[in-house]
């Protein structure tokens, strides 16, 4: 059995480590429905898994179509290096280059501004569905979690057996629960990869000023919940835009 090599259980009884398969952590049936799609195992850790949460939760990536029962998941990005590297770690979808006009890059004299790594047939749409149910953090993109579910429930079986799915009702229903961010595990490190900004500010009177930033639309207390993992006062306030209430 391939065996993950980072999180172990303890035994209180007679203090032996014990390692524990793969398929055993909350994201066991992604696992398990990756290996029947691709043939082999998932062979990063829930560690990562973690990451790529909080990476994509900084960004605007679960769409759906109702009018053509289709989940999109698209996730751009400036850093090309990064979008590659989630690529090649799951071995699907497709990274496509765009330029400052907002069109795919198809020359070599095209000056790439961002990227996007994109999916969209519904065998790994099912998928990241499976990475992401019960273990968002925002209220945002549980909304569209959801939206996934429902369309997923009224796909054709036979867009889905090639992913292990024979039976509708092997899709988990989706989990509300928004869970709370935790210094102990890498979802806030993809969070602020994709959302964080860190400024330094130089004075003529040589005072220097260093600042983090992190501005989240709706999600006051997300922000308050990450603050407190640093400071008894967090100082979170409400931004002057319109359209949105952002906080900081």
């Amino acid at each position: 059995m391939h065996l993950c090599q980072q999180i172990i259980n303890i035994n209180d009884n007679n203090s032996k480590l014990k390692i524990m398969p793969l398929d055993k952590g909350k994201y066991g049936l992604f696992r398990k429905h990756y290996k029947i799609l691709l043939k082999k195992d998932f062979i990063e850790s829930d560690q990562w898994l973690d990451w790529f949460v909080g990476f994509s939760e900084g960004d605007d990536c679960l769409f759906t179509s109702v009018k053509n029962n289709r989940c999109y998941f698209i996730l751009t990005q400036k850093e090309i290096s990064i979008l590659n590297h989630i690529k090649d770690v799951f071995d699907f979808g497709n990274v496509k280059l765009f330029n400052y006009n907002n069109k795919s890059v198809k020359t070599k004299t095209d000056i790439i501004d961002f990227g996007r790594w994109t999916c969209y047939d519904k065998k790994l749409i099912v998928l990241l569905y499976l990475i992401f149910n019960g273990n968002l953090y925002l209220k945002s993109k549980n909304t569209d979690l959801n939206n996934w579910y429902n369309i997923l429930m009224n796909s054709p079986l036979s867009r889905l057996k090639a992913v292990g799915i024979t039976s509708l009702n092997l899709i988990p229903i989706f989990n509300p629960k928004l869970n709370k961010p935790k210094l102990y595990n890498s979802l806030l490190s993809g969070f602020i990869d994709a959302e964080g900004c860190f400024t330094i500010s130089f004075y003529t009177s040589e005072k220097v000023a260093v600042r983090f930033i992190l501005d989240q639309a709706e999600e006051e207390i997300l922000l308050n919940n990450i603050g407190i993992l640093f400071s008894n006062k967090p100082s979170v306030y409400l931004r002057k835009t319109k359209g949105k209430d952002i906080y900081r």
